[in-house]
């Protein structure tokens, strides 16, 4: 059972995501870090990340090695965790832990938690692909995509409409490989579209800044 809310919360996030080539961005996490530090809400976690400065060493993530999660409330995973090696922190659902469980899902199947029962030990499951078509566990909730303080930043100066080019701009990567909604949108949608506006398909490089 869960101790005494000690207002500490911890955050698991994957090693790899210092490295620039692999591109992972918990973008979910991100969100919700930032509206617990606007709170006043104390979180750390197990690797220093999201370098919120260029010229200085501060982020968002703090690892301090004398907190662990078992110093905090709630720990918290995001789906790249699991879905990057295949295995949850260990020791998570020690039989002594007195923290709460929350995992942030950003997938839109459901093929992970039918390949792994562990996930039913989770408090929480926090699903922003919710589909009341598929059987969930009574440990799921609808969550949402948040916007993180950089996208505000950059929305912060907007060119005005009239200033804006009458384009219509499709950007996603994936559909080649066979994403079926996107498949469907421009084979129906965007051939008939592109008849009367300017259709813009550029896309930024696949390795990140």
């Amino acid at each position: 059972m869960p101790g005494k809310y000690n207002d500490r919360v911890f955050f698991y996030i994957h090693p790899k995501t210092s490295d620039p080539n692999k591109g992972y961005i918990m973008h979910l996490l991100i969100c919700l870090a930032e509206g617990l530090r606007e709170i006043g809400v104390e979180f750390y976690s197990n690797v220093n990340y999201w370098h919120e400065l260029p010229d200085k060493e501060e982020y968002l993530f703090r690892h301090d090695p004398k907190i662990t999660s078992d110093d905090c409330s709630i720990v918290v995973l995001q789906t790249d965790v699991y879905r990057a090696e295949k295995i949850l922190p260990q020791n998570l659902f020690h039989p002594k832990r007195k923290y709460i469980t929350a995992y942030l899902d950003c997938e839109d199947g459901d093929k992970t938690y039918l390949e792994a029962p562990e996930f039913k030990k989770f408090d929480f499951i926090f699903r922003c692909h919710y589909n009341n078509k598929l059987k969930y566990g009574s440990n799921f909730y609808p969550w949402c995509f948040g916007l993180s303080n950089r996208i505000l930043h950059e929305l912060e100066e907007i060119p005005k409409f009239g200033d804006k080019k009458r384009q219509l701009l499709i950007n996603f990567r994936h559909w080649k490989n066979g994403h079926s909604v996107r498949n469907i949108s421009c084979k129906k949608l965007v051939t008939k579209l592109e008849k009367i506006i300017e259709i813009n398909n550029s896309v930024e490089k696949d390795i990140p800044p």
